[in-house]
């Protein structure tokens, strides 16, 4: 499978902006007509004392904002990017050795 050309990035473009459209559509209308003391929103979201809440179509979602966070993240970026290293490392070593064998196969001897 190829990278997808423009006619189907731009068909799915056209096709995401449609459902955002519609799904926009139908919250106005739930709001002017079914709800209109409560009215629904497609996203919102609040910070608090600790506290971070989503909202998702009326759907609330509380998470806990924690200080030892970024600290937590800090080490997480800091694993992964060893790992990373470690994996480059690995594969510059593998493509240094097939080019040292193409160039014996040839008879170019570093």
């Amino acid at each position: 499978m190829g990278i997808p050309g423009k006619p189907m990035l731009v068909s799915l473009g056209i096709f995401i902006g449609l459902i955002f459209f519609g799904v926009n559509m139908s919250l106005m209308n739930f709001n002017r007509v079914v709800a209109p003391e409560h009215p629904l929103c497609l996203v919102d979201w609040q910070a608090g004392e600790g506290m971070v809440e989503i909202l998702l179509l009326g759907e609330s979602l509380r998470l806990p904002l924690d200080d030892d966070l970024p600290r937590e993240a800090r080490e997480r970026a800091c694993y992964l990017l060893r790992q990373g290293r470690i994996e480059a490392a690995e594969w510059l070593d593998l493509l240094r050795q097939k080019a040292r064998e193409m160039r014996i196969k040839r008879g170019q001897v570093p």
